[in-house]
């Protein structure tokens, strides 16, 4: 399974176009939830077009915000701790 992976994303021209296939789909996701009917709506933010895309992602970016600053501050030691 990893030499398939590699080499499928081995060159950083594939690794590109790869990333940028990925962008387009994610574009073309969040442009199709403009245009979809929405039945049954529960909650106001579900009338919000792109609402849980962009839920997503800022809740990625204050997931990893956090857990780097945990790191930093529980789990980073000082460069003389083993002297």
């Amino acid at each position: 399974m990893r030499m398939l992976l590699e080499s499928i994303l081995g060159s950083p021209e594939k690794r590109r176009l790869l990333r940028r296939i990925m962008f387009v789909l994610m574009a073309l996701f969040v442009i199709y939830d403009f245009f979809m009917r929405r039945h049954h709506v529960e909650f106001w933010w579900d009338e919000i077009p792109g609402f849980y895309a962009g839920f997503g992602l800022a809740a990625c970016v204050i997931l990893i915000v956090v857990t780097n600053a945990i790191a930093e501050m529980w789990l980073k030691k000082k460069e003389d701790y083993y002297d």
